[in-house]
Parts: structure tokens; sequence; C-alpha cells
């Protein structure tokens, strides 16, 4: 996440001063292994609950459930888990019993409520990612359940180390809350060194001694150093002075900037053209719908635009996420010849005019939308486009007013259920008309209380309806880009998670010094 760009050269300065990474010259774990990460984006805190996803903090709290970067999930500080009935309104976790607390306390259920309330009561960015909970039972010293108030089928992930939710804090840290802004309080594989941190520029992390499982702490020190600018990690990288990049977007930079280091991608998020208004005006035309589908070139803007890091999509389920139908693959090809014959059918033979939003945040300077402008314009289709840059609730507001018969912005890519009720089901926050099918709500509805081995089948139905229907454009789905020195071996080389940790509870899932395969 850049939030915040810093001068290259002062970035630059702060790597040397915080010094070089100190390797094991064996390639083997011991005392003398250190991992130093050079992170994008600015530290607000070191509260899980505030900062949930931010790479400074998985080296200090363990998650419940533990996310690889294959995509499986992984007993962590749970050691199992199950729905509570078939209506997925009830999810229970058994704890380990040997986990201890940065504050020296022993985890138990008591203290997993007590950082879930906390969660809850605390306004933070991830409270709508994570479901609809009710309330938090210990039910005994280990066994955690869960109560939703609706079916919630995601309620494994949303315990991972990707919402902040699943992240445990101690009771110490909870007695006063403030203090978890610079004193973490977590089960985690390494403890803070505040001697040698120092707020928003360098955070160093010593192996946890009192770790549950010491053979998955493949380090003796972590450093992260916080360089939003792309220009200062990817110089740090080449000096030396750090062993990881996060997130350096050679879709920018170019492919050839990582040299011989190994290149991570991992997919991002989906960019999509929503066709918001499907209740009138040329929207409301199925034919209208396809041929603006088939109008559009998505492997020329994933290689042209994005550098090749990224794959061209036309189905509303990315490759390797629940729903993905590989017999979709295709359905909308680039076609011109038959966009035009489409619009002629739908009786826009002579063309037709549609205003479109683009946020400028999500599609940076508005080039996707300029790209889809111009593509569509060889069709007979005039865009009318305008670009939005500010926050985000300022742009839902515009996007709100119900100018605008479209849009441009991106859709979680992991994660349909969550994205199907944000801009598709009758109650969307970004469903923007407000529009009702009942097709599609009990295609959502099924999903969110199919089982386990049903579930595929029921995300892939939704997949299909969207797509038939083409309730807007997938385009592509973006690649984010990690960078790794060849001298840390990792184990995952081609994630399917967003983001990429080095630290795992299983010492076959987590990173270690030597050379990657």
């Amino acid at each position: 996440m850049n939030k915040a760009i810093a001068a290259a050269g002062a970035a630059l300065l702060l790597a040397a001063a915080t010094g070089c990474s100190a390797k094991s010259t064996s390639g083997s774990t011991g005392s003398d292994t250190s991992l130093v990460v050079g992170m994008n984006g600015t530290v607000q805190s070191l509260n899980p609950v505030k900062n949930g996803q931010s790479a400074v903090l998985v080296y200090l709290y363990d998650p419940l459930i533990y996310q690889s970067a294959d995509g499986k999930f992984v007993a962590d500080l749970a050691t199992s888990w199950r729905y509570v009935g078939a209506d997925h309104k009830t999810f229970e976790l058994k704890l380990r019993t040997d986990a201890t607390f940065a504050d020296g306390t022993t985890l138990n259920a008591t203290a997993v409520k007590k950082s879930i309330d906390y969660f809850l009561d605390t306004p933070n960015t991830n409270s709508s990612a994570v479901g609809p909970i009710s309330k938090v039972d210990a039910v005994d010293d280990d066994t955690v359940r869960v109560h939703y108030s609706s079916a919630y089928p995601n309620a494994v992930s949303s315990l991972t180390q990707f919402y902040g939710l699943g992240m445990v804090i101690g009771p110490d840290g909870l007695k006063t809350p403030s203090s978890l802004d610079t004193t973490p309080d977590g089960v985690g594989q390494y403890k803070l060194n505040t001697g040698s941190t120092v707020s928003n520029s360098v955070y160093t992390y010593d192996a946890n001694e009192a770790y549950f499982r010491p053979t998955a702490v493949r380090f003796k020190t972590v450093q992260v150093k916080v360089l939003p600018d792309n220009n200062a990690r990817l110089a740090a990288l080449k000096s030396g002075q750090i062993d990881y990049a996060v997130q350096l977007p050679l879709a920018q930079l170019g492919s050839k900037a990582a040299g011989d280091r190994r290149v991570l991608k991992s997919p991002s998020t989906w960019m999509v053209f929503f066709f918001a208004n499907r209740a009138s005006g040329p929207l409301a035309e199925p034919d209208v719908r396809k041929a603006l589908n088939h109008a559009i070139d998505r492997k020329s803007l994933a290689t042209g635009l994005y550098g090749g890091y990224a794959l061209a999509q036309d189905q509303f389920s990315p490759t390797g996420a629940k729903g993905y139908d590989s017999d979709l693959g295709g359905t909308y090809s680039f076609d011109t010849a038959e966009a035009k014959s489409l619009l002629a059918k739908a009786g826009y033979a002579d063309g037709l005019k549609i205003k479109v939003l683009d946020n400028g945040t999500v599609d940076p300077n508005g080039l996707l939308g300029a790209a889809l402008k111009q593509q569509l314009a060889k069709v007979g289709v005039t865009v009318d486009l305008k670009v939005f840059n500010g926050p985000f609730n300022q742009f839902t507001t515009e996007l709100t007013s119900n100018k605008y018969d479209a849009y441009v912005w991106n859709m979680f890519s992991q994660d349909m259920y969550t994205a199907a009720n944000l801009y598709f089901a009758g109650s969307g926050m970004l469903n923007t008309y407000k529009l009702s099918d009942t097709g599609a709500d009990a295609l959502i509805d099924k999903a969110a209380t199919s089982s386990a081995a049903d579930s595929t089948a029921a995300y892939q139905a939704l997949n299909r309806y969207l797509t038939d229907n083409a309730w807007g454009a997938p385009v592509v789905t973006r690649l984010n880009t990690d960078v790794v020195s060849q001298d840390i071996t990792v184990p995952v080389s081609n994630p399917v998670t967003p983001a990429v940790d080095p630290v795992a509870p299983q010492p076959e899932l987590a990173w270690s010094p030597g050379r990657t395969r």
C-alpha cells in the first residue's frame, strides 16, 4: 500500500544508516542469520486492529488460522475449526495450549474472545470484511465460538493474517489499548527490539525463544525498513541493503529492474468495468452489455498497460479463486465485428454514448479508463469519462449520485462472496442504483450456505450468471510483484494469495537463508 512518497535520496540515507543484512555463509538457520525487508507504504501503528495488513505485524502476531502462499489454510493458534450446523452462523475453533503472549500469559479462549471483542468495538478499515459477527463465546479454556447474525461462508479466511481479526492481542495489551501502537502483545515468532527500532523508519525483531514451534523460526533477526518510494526500495535491493522488496511495481519500473532476483507474482485485484445502470438507457439491453465486452482487447491491455504484470480476464472469478470456471474462458473474445453486430441488434447501429466514472487511485491517472474509452470508440461507443481523484468517501458520494452509467473499479482477487454482496446484491454498497435481481440474490444466498463440498459449484453458478448476463466487463487481474534476493529460500514460487509473508507456523512454509529454488 503506497500511502506516502518519500524522496529517494532520504530513503537511501535511511537504509544506509540502519545497516546491511547479516547472512549465514552456510545457508542454514542459526545464530548468524537475518532477513532485511524493504516495505512499501508507511506504518500508522503496531496495533493489528488499526494496521491489520501491514508488513510489520506478521512477525509479532500469529493469526488463529494461517493462509499459506499457495492458498491453503494451516493450523496456527487454532489447531482445528468447523461450522456448527449447516446454516453457517456458528463457527468453532479449537486452540493450541502451548502458546504464550509477549506479556507472558498463556493463550486461551477468554483471551481470544476479548481480542475479537476489541476488534469489533474499535472502528477499523477491516470491520466490513469479517462478516456479521453478533457475539463470541469462550466455551471452555481451548474452545471459541464465533456467532454470525446471518450465514457467513468466509469465517476461515476472515481469521487469517490478512484482516487483523485473527491476530490475537494479549490481555495485558488490551488493558491499555493505546500502548499497542508501540508495544506489541501477540503470540509471534519475533519480539520487538525497541532499542533498535525507530518508529515509521526501521523495525527490528529478535527471535522469540518462547515460540511454540522453534523450528519454524528461520532467522535470528528480522529488520523491516520503511521505504515507501519505489526507486528507493529498488536501489536498496540492488545494493544488498535489503533482501526482500515488498510490492515493487515492475509494471512501472520495467521487468529488467529485478535483475536475476526472484520475482514473486501474486494476484492483487481484478479491474472491472461495472455496468451500474442496467435499469434504463443503453446498458439496460443485454446485447449492448455483451457488445461492450467483445469490444475490449484484454490481452493488449494486460501487456501494454500493465507491462505484462496482469492477466486478461473475462469472467467474474479469477484463476485460482473459488468460483473460477475454465469453461467460461473466452466467453467474450475480442471481436469488434461481433460487438457492432450486437449493437445493431439492440437498436444502436449508429452508436451510443455512456457516462463513466473512473477512480484515479484504483486506476492511477485513469489510464485504464482512457484505454477503454479508446477501444470502445472503435465500435461506435462514445465514453464521457470522468476521472475522480480524492478520498474514497467523496468518490462513493459521486458514484452513488447516479449520474453515471458505468464505473471503473476493482474487485478482491480471492473473495467472490464479499465482492458479490458489495456490487451485485440488492443492498450492496456499490450497487449504486440498488437494482435487485432475484436470480443473483438466490445464488449469493446459496453460496453462503453451501457445504465445503458444494461451495465451488455454488460459486461457479454465481460466476456464470454474472458473466452470461454481462453485468460488467472484467478486464484484467493485476499482479503484485515482490522481489527477493537469491540468498533467501522461498518455498512457494507462485503465490496465489494477495500478500506474501516470509514467516509461517510450519517450517516447510517459512522462508529461510539459502538460495531460492
